[in-house]
């Protein structure tokens, strides 16, 4: 019994041994994951007392060494997984060997702002990917809640320009002003090349704090002007019209007042403007005139900041001809929406002279309704009414509010942020 299990033994013995004669290992001195340029540096161990005649290294990326040092250096110059193989040749005509599988070499990321790093809101920033890198996607940390536009959210979906090599990455700063620094995480997956099997993906940041080449974004105040005077006024009267901002940033006004008048600069944000009787009648002839006694005048503001933004705005100007005609809706004054323009809420106050049937609306910028903020029977004096932008789902732009009462309606602009 015991004459037939021991060669069955030692065939079983044979099969588990290894092939190669002695004992012979390598190790990764440093990560595991390195930039494409990086030398990495490998040690080797041979624990064999045999006479060795040769050493072999294949790094896995087509090129091959007999280097006998115990640590051995070798630059990658290609992103992509990678195995080493290393191999020990004896006198005895045996060998040893050891491979080292599935350490990474990645493309840093590479990229440099195309034009200007600053500007006015809303601001957007051209960066260009320089050639050499390509990696599975990016996403862009803009230090606000601005958001890279559609269609540009990964960097194999990025505008090629030329050279076809690289790509041009857009990103929109929403934010209304500020200092803002620009950076990037880059993922990429790479594959085993032996088992082919996904690794964990190669997250990296792009520039860390401590590197120079920085990338900072000014954004500029641009915000909307808005623009109020009395609703209604009279032929060589003069009247005071304001441009309202909501930052304050403009310092150069340029008014067109609608006539053939050439446009008056001024630093302030408001001026005092009245019409002649000739100019009155001009307007009937071009056809602005809404009767025979009530014209209008398009009032054309463009302002300018330090910084060179430039918003216009218009007004129409409603001018009777003074002949003693009783001045419309005598019965609504002392109309005032602050603060215009505004965030989330503002508020309406208005004198009546007399008790009256009341409706206030909420209107877009083309006239259609976005709801009724009041309706009802108001008693002489003053009354106040808090408008409040979630309540009629007011996004930033222009609306429009009508007051109106048993004499007529009046219409003031309303701007959100």
């Amino acid at each position: 019994m015991k004459t037939k299990l021991l060669p069955v033994l030692l065939f079983c013995l044979m099969m588990i041994a290894p092939r190669y004669g002695g004992a012979c290992t390598i190790s990764l001195v440093g990560a595991r994951s390195v930039p494409v340029g990086s030398v990495m540096q490998f040690l080797r161990d041979n624990q064999s007392s045999k006479t060795v005649l040769s050493y072999s290294w294949d790094f896995g990326d087509g090129s091959s060494s007999n280097d006998t040092a115990q640590y051995v250096l070798h630059k990658y110059n290609k992103a992509g997984a990678y195995t080493v193989t290393y191999t020990v040749n004896f006198s005895d005509n045996t060998s040893c060997g050891y491979s080292l599988s599935a350490f990474v070499v990645y493309d840093m990321p590479n990229f440099e702002p195309i034009g200007a790093v600053s500007g006015c809101s809303p601001f957007t920033l051209h960066l260009r990917k320089k050639p050499g890198t390509n990696v599975e996607y990016n996403i862009w940390h803009l230090g606000d809640s601005s958001v890279i536009i559609p269609g540009e959210t990964v960097s194999k979906q990025l505008l090629i320009t030329n050279p076809p090599s690289d790509s041009i990455v857009t990103l929109k700063f929403n934010a209304p002003k500020g200092h803002f620094r620009v950076s990037l995480t880059q993922t990429d997956t790479f594959h085993d090349p032996i088992s082919g099997k996904p690794l964990v993906p190669v997250k990296v940041d792009f520039p860390l704090y401590y590197e120079p080449n920085q990338i900072w974004v000014d954004v500029f105040p641009n915000s909307p002007i808005s623009l109020t005077m009395d609703n209604r006024q009279r032929v060589t009267e003069k009247f005071r019209v304001t441009a309202s901002s909501l930052y304050g940033e403009y310092k150069k006004f340029e008014w067109d007042l609608g006539t053939d008048s050439p446009t008056v600069t001024t630093s302030d944000s408001f001026i005092n403007a009245s019409y002649t009787y000739q100019q009155f009648q001009a307007q009937i002839t071009k056809g602005f005139g809404i009767s025979k006694d009530l014209v209008y005048f398009n009032i054309i503001v463009k302002a300018t900041s330090d910084n060179g933004c430039v918003y216009v705005d218009t007004l129409k100007a409603m001018i009777d001809d003074g002949s003693g005609i009783v001045p419309d809706r005598p019965n609504l004054s002392a109309i005032n929406i602050y603060p215009n323009p505004f965030t989330g809420s503002t508020q309406l106050s208005y004198t009546l002279g007399k008790s009256t049937n009341a409706h206030i609306e909420v209107l877009d910028i083309a006239g259609k309704s976005l709801g009724m903020a009041f309706q009802g029977i108001q008693e002489p004096g003053a009354h106040e009414l808090n408008i409040d932008a979630p309540l009629f789902n007011l996004k930033s732009g222009i609306y429009m509010l009508k007051i109106s009462t048993d004499e007529g309606s009046v219409v003031r602009r309303l701007v959100r942020m």
